[in-house]
């Protein structure tokens, strides 16, 4: 995806979804690697591995990454994309422990699933969750 755009919700003027770029590549890497034993690449991902991917992900029209944050403080990511007409929820990393337990991943979640719900590509798909827990 290779468009760069914000979400926000009026509910939550400090939190904020914003479409990474390639400085969030080493947070990502690193968030994906302290969780990696909850998705199903497990090994660890070097920084070459993560600069391929991001540029991968520049070319894919229908695949959104985003940087949660709140006051411009990264805590996290969440991504999701089309693959075969299934939408495809990924990464969904609380990166920074200590902002954890005060609602903003979930408040994200809903901000990220209204814009993926209102998307044009998204209106055929059906949202199946699954969940894995430490």
């Amino acid at each position: 995806m290779n468009r760069s755009f914000i979400l926000r919700a009026s509910d939550h003027p400090t939190l904020a979804l914003c479409t990474i770029k390639r400085a969030d590549c080493e947070n990502l890497r690193e968030w994906k690697n302290a969780n990696r034993f909850a998705f199903f690449h497990q090994a660890l991902i070097t920084p070459e591995q993560q600069a391929q991917w991001f540029e991968n992900y520049l070319t894919r029209a229908y695949d959104y990454m985003f940087i949660v944050q709140v006051d411009a403080r990264a805590l996290g990511c969440m991504g999701f994309r089309l693959i075969e007409n299934h939408a495809d929820v990924y990464y969904v990393i609380l990166g920074d422990r200590a902002m954890g337990k005060r609602g903003w991943m979930r408040a994200a979640h809903d901000i990220y699933f209204d814009f993926a719900l209102d998307a044009d590509e998204f209106q055929a798909c059906q949202f199946e969750i699954v969940r894995y827990r430490r």
